[in-house]
């Protein structure tokens, strides 16, 4: 930022006070949207946001701003405008986009109830979430468009909110219909509808409750349960005395079914709500000990003696018919097994399995029933002993096919190991892998019966010549990179031999080649033959030797350089000492920048004395480095302004290249080349291109001049044409007699008069007077018809401005009191000179300096009369001579240079030099704050001064000179400093925040 460009200034809504930004938000006119927008958006105060937000009347903005703000109290403020818009806004696109923007439950629930639009209603219905039950029962309850309430109705699942709705509703179809669903055909809980009954605001709705108890009521009551449970029992009982075992059965089981229908229909334990049930209690206590125990023993008899009934019957005939079964289980095991190891044609696993299974089922068989008393043998031992013969006749068969096909298995096995070790990536990993599986392999092939293993024998000889190929190709591809090894490491030795006779080899190349010759000698590789790795070895311990004694050479040389350096280094050290005594800041800048050069050049000495030579050298560079630099730096300052400058008279033939104006350009561009003889030089490089480029911007436009000159004087002639019609167009205007029009046309004609081009000098400016008389003719008439149209409010103000005036007599005593009610007089006077509607500027300025006098005058004449209200005279001139004192209490205590016929810039970077060598010297004072301070501490007098009333007379006309002359001299002598980091604006900002504001006219702060 430059200097000058600390002087401009910026509006007040970017003020760094937040409550300044604030309050010129709220001076802001409505129409500046686009501008509240960004200040809602990007302010960082969230107080002045919220200022702007609160002037915003765009929806969109609004929701972006709420979706997007981090301060809550922002957030809330826009959710209520959206709201608001959403509720009561007529176009239902406006309305849906404020409805867009709200996100909280209760926003919606509100808008829903009481937007005056049902689709918006209907709209904030559908985003409220179900489990916010509480919000839609109060949207079914309370909302303006029925429509929406059914809906809400239909979403709700809490019994409460049901409840709600039925009892506290004022719309009677929404509470019948929540009371249909909480009592569906007059059905429902007889507490429920008791309460409904007794609360409901619907009478529909109490008359249903009321029905549905009555019918409640109405049912008849059912039989007792200790009645119905004594006549089971009496039917259980009485089946103890039949001997027909199906009557019994029936009996029996009819009497249960009963039984667990009545054990159905008891009344439950506990209540509703999750509570014990007392009574419900008492009475199943009650009918447990009067009727279950009877109920009890009656079954357990009746079982009982069905139990015996069915022992009587059945017991012989299931004893024979279950030994029978058995044993015709047990033959047809038999049967099964003797066919299964007579089969040999059936496959050896599958005879295994089904003798395992019939084995399993021989086992799993229940022990044999006792024969009954007096039965003859019937053939079970020997049953018995003819299924173990056959079993073991299977196990046999199952040893020998089992070996035949282990080893069968064991051979595949074998075989897809071996393909998959000759199929291997990594032959040496499988060599070692081939061994074991092949030699297997060739046992079990020898022991088995021939043409077992032929199939397999194929697929092994097929992997073993693969194998074959993989392991000559390996021993092909190992031999080659063997080879490819051995011509690296030559290639290796060749290079270290060339390095070793290369003359310009430095230490740390011989070292580094020396660690590479170890390296090498601990790791050659693999090689072909042994007889290459020796030849190798001696010839890399021959290399060895050799850089060893090339090292041990390099640094006997790196140490004679190192004590030759050391002597050219305390010749530096001399040069720059002996500079410190010298007078011209160009030799010992160039004096200088030698050294230096020459020091990194001999920088490398031996450790010891080194560092001594060090401290010496920087012990003279850190004395004449600030010298050198300050010199160097300046003369590249003097340098970077000739080429600013010279770029700026560059920049300005540039612009003046294409320029029209001939004569006064050509005249400016003769100035800019004398300009630039007397500008001084800057780099070689730099100078030519800029004198380059001055030379071309001179050179096109005098090449434009010359060609323009031809075509000048017709483009004249015909401006000069256009001109004169202009002129008698203008001229026709005085006899129409609409002035309205006649002014519009005047208007276009001067516009028209701006596009027409110049014409001969000679003729200019008669046809412009020609042209103004023609113009200032329609104005004046368009005047005098606008004067005319406003006499009315003109003669209202002068009727104002007469009343106040006839309040002070001209003439007469003037120790009179002053007239009844004048206080109430004035302020009368002053509420209707605000609403009367506007008159025309000249008119207006000076009606207002009527006002003013006339009002000046009641005050100075009448003081007593307004004391204590804003008019008071003597309250208003003890403001204004405080602010006097305060204004001029800060000009005491500012001491600034003398101007010495400075100009603002040059005090202001003088102050800039003093601070910055005060903070040098350890003074620490920060001028610039304290000036911004008192700048502020100015303003605010300023601000204060707007407020304070009329004080009358020649003191008050004394007191405003004194406050103005006063602002006028802090500002001339400090001007305000910009704030860190703001934007400028332009001069009319900078001048209103360095000037005092808009102040009333002296005579009419003086007259008041």
């Amino acid at each position: 930022m430059s200097l000058l460009d600390r002087f401009r200034g910026q509006p007040e809504w970017r003020h760094e006070d937040p409550s300044v930004r604030a309050s010129a938000v709220d001076d802001l006119d409505d129409d500046a949207q686009d501008l509240l927008v960004a200040i809602a958006s990007e302010d960082a105060d969230p107080g002045v946001r919220l200022a702007a937000v609160s002037r915003l009347s765009d929806p969109e903005s609004l929701v972006r701003i709420a979706r997007s703000d981090q301060d809550m109290g922002v957030r809330v403020e826009v959710s209520a405008i959206l709201r608001e818009m959403a509720v009561s806004d007529a176009d239902p696109e406006r309305a849906a986009v404020g409805l867009s923007g709200l996100t909280d439950s209760r926003d919606l629930g509100e808008v829903a109830r009481t937007a005056g639009l049902e689709a918006i209603s209907r709209l904030a219905l559908d985003r409220l979430e179900s489990q916010n039950q509480k919000t839609i029962g109060a949207v079914a309850r309370r909302s303006v468009h029925r429509a929406v309430r059914r809906a809400a109705l239909a979403r709700l699942q809490d019994t409460d909110q049901l409840l709600a709705v039925a009892v506290r509703s004022d719309h009677k179809d929404t509470a019948l219909a929540a009371f249909e669903r909480l009592a569906p055909n007059g059905h429902g809980d007889r507490a429920l509808l008791k309460v409904i009954a007794r609360r409901a605001r619907a009478k529909p709705v109490v008359r249903r409750a009321k029905a549905a108890l009555t019918a409640l009521d109405a049912q008849p009551t059912p039989a007792s349960p200790d009645e119905e449970g004594q006549r089971l029992c009496e039917s259980v009982e009485a089946l103890t005395s039949a001997d027909d075992w199906d009557l019994v059965t029936g009996g029996l089981v009819e009497a249960e079914r009963n039984w667990r229908a009545l054990e159905e229909i008891l009344p439950p334990l506990v209540s509703q709500d999750g509570t014990p049930d007392g009574a419900a209690q008492d009475e199943q206590l009650e009918l447990d000990t009067a009727v279950a125990d009877r109920w009890i023993v009656a079954v357990a008899r009746a079982r009982e003696h069905l139990v015996r009934l069915d022992l009587a019957r059945s017991e012989a005939s299931r004893l024979r018919q279950a030994r029978s079964e058995a044993l015709a289980i047990r033959a047809e095991l038999c049967e099964r097994l003797a066919a299964l190891v007579a089969d040999e044609s059936r496959d050896g696993e599958a005879r295994i399995a089904d003798v395992e299974a019939v084995r399993a089922e021989w086992l799993g068989l229940p022990e044999l029933p006792s024969a009954p008393a007096g039965a003859g043998d019937d053939g079970a031992s020997v049953g018995d002993r003819h299924f173990e013969e056959l079993v073991a006749r299977a196990e046999r068969q199952v040893r020998q096919w089992r070996s035949v096909v282990d080893r069968a298995a064991r051979l595949a096995e074998l075989a897809g190991m071996l393909e998959a070790i000759s199929e291997t990536e990594k032959v040496d990993d499988g060599v070692a892998r081939w061994a074991s599986p092949h030699a297997e392999w060739t046992d079990l092939v020898q022991g088995s019966a021939p043409g077992e293993a032929a199939e397999l024998t194929a697929r092994v000889e097929i992997a073993e010549a693969r194998w074959a190929e993989r392991l000559a190709a390996a021993r092909e591809e190992r031999r080659r990179r063997e080879q490819a090894n051995f011509a690296k490491q030559q290639k290796r030795c060749a290079e270290l031999e060339q390095a070793l006779v290369d003359q310009n080899l430095e230490l740390s190349g011989a070292e580094r080649r020396l660690r590479l010759t170890r390296s090498l000698l601990g790791n050659l590789g693999r090689l072909p033959t042994r007889q290459d790795r020796d030849s190798l070895t001696k010839r890399l311990r021959e290399l060895q030797t050799a850089l060893t004694g090339r090292v041990r050479e390099l640094r006997g040389l790196v140490e004679w350089k190192q004590w030759a350096n050391s002597g050219v280094q305390v010749a530096l050290c001399q040069r720059l000492e002996a500079l410190a005594t010298a007078d011209d800041d160009a030799v010992v800048a160039k004096e200088f920048r030698q050294v230096m050069a020459a020091w990194r050049q001999a920088s490398d000495v031996p450790r010891g004395e080194g560092e001594e030579l060090w401290q010496r050298f920087k012990t003279a560079h850190d004395a004449i480095r600030p010298r050198a630099e300050a010199h160097l730096a300046k003369q590249d300052v003097d340098r970077g302004e000739n080429l600013a400058r010279k770029a700026a008279l560059c920049e300005e033939a540039e612009r003046l290249a294409d320029s029209t104006d001939w004569v006064k350009t050509a005249q400016r561009i003769a100035e800019l080349q004398a300009q630039w003889k007397q500008v001084g030089l800057a780099t070689r490089r730099q100078e030519r291109e800029a004198w380059t480029r001055f030379r071309a911007a001179c050179g096109r436009f005098f090449r434009r001049r010359r060609e323009d000159l031809v075509q000048r004087k017709q483009v004249w002639t015909a401006n000069a044409k256009l001109k004169e019609a202009l002129c008698e167009r203008a001229e026709a205007l005085a006899e129409e007699s609409d002035v309205k029009i006649t002014r519009v046309t005047a208007n276009q004609l001067q516009a028209e008069w701006k596009t027409v081009g110049s014409v001969r000098r000679t003729r200019s400016e008669g046809l412009w007077q020609r042209f103004r008389l023609a113009c200032d003719l329609v104005y004046t008439r368009a005047q005098h018809a606008s004067n005319t149209e406003f006499a009315d409010r003109i003669t209202a103000r002068a009727a104002v401005c007469e009343r106040l005036e006839a309040l002070v007599p001209e003439t007469g005593d003037t120790g009179a009191g002053p007239p009844e009610s004048l206080a109430e007089t004035v302020a009368a006077a002053r509420t209707e000179w605000r609403q009367l509607p506007p008159v025309p500027r000249p008119q207006e300025r000076s009606l207002t300096a009527r006002f003013q006098a006339g009002l000046a005058r009641v005050l100075e004449r009448y003081p007593a009369a307004f004391s204590g209200s804003d008019l008071d005279p003597q309250r208003n001139r003890g403001a204004l001579e405080r602010l006097c004192e305060r204004v001029e209490a800060l000009l005491e205590n500012t001491s600034l240079p003398s101007a010495g016929g400075r100009s603002p810039a040059e005090i202001l970077a003088a102050q800039l030099r003093e601070a910055l060598a005060s903070n040098t010297m350890g003074a620490g004072v920060d001028l610039e704050a304290k000036q911004r301070a008192d700048t502020e501490t100015v303003k605010r007098a300023q601000v204060e001064y707007r407020a304070v009333g009329l004080v009358p007379g020649k003191v008050g006309r004394e007191l405003s000179d004194r406050f103005r002359a006063a602002c006028d001299l802090f500002f001339r002598q400090s001007p305000p400093p910009p704030a860190a980091g703001a934007p400028g604006s332009d001069g009319d900002g900078a001048r209103r925040r360095g000037r005092p504001g808009p102040r009333r006219e002296s005579s009419s702060r003086g007259q008041a």
